[in-house]
């Protein structure tokens, strides 16, 4: 069929607040923020039907994030903290309403939990000189899966970059967004000339 690409009406606010303590501890400078959006009679697809599974979503996340300096030796560390919460779907977008089945039990998928739920963690560190970088991110998904992502990039010039990095997915439970990207694990290297 043709596809339809319906309106939708997202309302959205967010708080942010910086943290001060003694310096050079790992709360001085934290930035918190809290995001939350709200969509009236969200649209879901539904396999082979014309019309669209809707429902109010929320969705909301909690995020830390800061730099801090470790050692003298090396470059402050940049790292996040993040939890998502979504109401009536996944990471993917997909409806919670149709996810989780068995064979011995209809789909329950994240309305079981009272929603989707999430934890991210992600870090960057640039090592002495700025040359090397090395980069990592932790999605881990309460409903039984993860998406981990190391990486690796190398300043060779003003001119070259070269990226090398990972995505390695698993999952141990099909209510998990990942069971549908299971298969996607992938390294990937990319070159980089900037003129």
């Amino acid at each position: 069929g043709e596809p339809v690409y319906a309106a939708e009406n997202v309302f959205g606010g967010s708080i942010n607040y910086i943290n001060y303590a003694e310096p050079d501890t790992i709360f001085d400078q934290l930035v918190t923020r809290f995001e939350i959006s709200y969509t009236p009679d969200k649209k879901f697809t539904q396999n082979g039907r014309n019309q669209f599974y809707e429902h109010d979503e929320f969705a909301m996340a909690l995020i830390m994030e800061k730099y801090h300096k470790f050692t003298d030796a090396f470059p402050a560390t940049f790292f996040v903290f993040q939890w998502m919460h979504k109401t009536e779907s996944d990471l993917l977008g997909l409806p919670l309403k149709w996810k989780g089945g068995e064979t011995d039990r209809r789909p329950t998928g994240g309305e079981r939990d009272n929603g989707w739920d999430a934890v991210v963690f992600a870090a960057v560190q640039p090592f002495p000189n700025a040359i090397w970088q090395a980069h990592a991110a932790v999605l881990y998904d309460l409903d039984g899966g993860y998406l981990f992502a190391p990486g690796v990039k190398y300043k060779a010039s003003e001119a070259w970059n070269f990226d090398l990095y990972a995505n390695i997915l698993n999952s141990w439970d099909n209510a998990t967004s990942i069971s549908p990207i299971e298969w996607a694990d992938e390294i990937a290297a990319r070159i980089t000339y900037q003129f």
